[in-house]
């Protein structure tokens, strides 16, 4: 049997969710499915995150993957998972949720570097019956990138998308915010109240990629909890600030 990664669908633009399915390529499902409920696998994918990036806003329920960039260049993102359960339903073992972003490119493979599959969830006791796996199928997603003038838009910088935690926090008069952007675009920093209501806007306007500072004042505004939002074209990230007298 073989096992591949493949989108679910392509040409989604940068910002948009993207599904990543891991499947059985080939072989007799009706023969894995009487084997059931000991199927067990384990697995690695990846892919370059210039292009793709885990949903962190997507809780999956089929099975539990968690992201590593330990790699030597830092372009590939790998997503592995624990021991999990194939539910036997379809040929579909799991999926990985991510979202597309803005890169210096607008396609990455993906592959699939490892994948163990086992009659046990132990599967390093003597005697566990292992699946034999042919080499697997890997796919490739194609972004769906702003291709004004028929020029595909890209985005040369590696710098990560990022809000830094306000400093000081809690805040009485004015705090200084870090924050990182990617992308060539508009960008807008403002401050939330717990209810989801803009308070005031901290920044708003075109940045080029590359690392900023700014000032936040506190003046006028009631005690309370609020939220730091910085919204890209891609993205949106948010950090806790606590206004005090």
């Amino acid at each position: 049997m073989t096992v591949g990664i493949r989108p679910e669908r392509d040409s989604l633009a940068p910002g948009q969710p993207v599904t990543l399915q891991m499947y059985i390529a080939s072989g007799n499902l009706d023969s894995l499915r009487k084997a059931l409920p000991r199927f067990v696998f384990k697995s690695v994918v990846r892919y370059d995150k210039n292009v793709l990036r885990v949903n962190d806003t997507v809780k999956t329920t089929t099975t539990r993957f968690y992201a590593s960039t330990n790699d030597a260049k830092n372009r590939f993102e790998r997503v592995f998972n624990s021991p999990t359960l194939w539910s036997g339903n379809n040929a579909i073992l799991a999926t990985i949720a991510t979202i597309a972003v803005s890169g210096d490119t607008d396609r990455t493979p993906l592959q699939v570097e490892r994948f163990d599959w086992a009659l046990s969830t132990n599967a390093t006791k003597t005697g566990i019956q292992r699946i034999f796996v042919e080499v697997p199928t890997n796919g490739l997603f194609i972004s769906g990138a702003c291709r004004a003038g028929g020029t595909t838009r890209l985005t040369r910088s590696t710098t990560a998308l990022a809000l830094s935690r306000a400093q000081p926090n809690p805040v009485q008069d004015a705090a200084t915010i870090s924050y990182s952007i990617r992308e060539q675009g508009f960008m807008e920093l403002a401050l939330y109240d717990i209810m989801g209501k803009k308070i005031t806007t901290v920044v708003r306007g075109d940045h080029a990629p590359g690392e900023y500072v700014t000032t936040f004042s506190a003046n006028g505004i009631p005690v309370g909890t609020y939220f730091l939002v910085l919204q890209s074209p891609s993205a949106i990230l948010n950090e806790r600030i606590e206004v005090v007298r």
